[in-house]
């Protein structure tokens, strides 16, 4: 596989709040004219069982393609 460009982002605190950083990713990428080819990927270093929940961040991982028109 080649290099894929890809947009990224880490979520500081609780799962219960990571939509947020979803949303925060999806308005960056609109701002930015990219547009997402493929699910987000999460990924974490340590899990809820390993670490407190206000500890926890996990990182955003979405592959984008620049210069293409989001629908509508």
């Amino acid at each position: 596989m080649g290099a894929v460009a890809a947009a990224a982002t880490v979520h500081i605190g609780s799962c219960a709040r990571l939509f947020s950083a979803h949303d925060a990713l999806f308005a960056a990428l609109r701002e930015r004219g990219l547009r997402p080819q493929a699910p987000v990927r999460e990924a974490c270093r340590a899990g809820p069982a390993e670490t407190p929940q206000q500890e926890l961040t996990p990182r955003l991982l979405v592959p984008v393609q620049e210069g293409t028109a989001w629908p509508r």
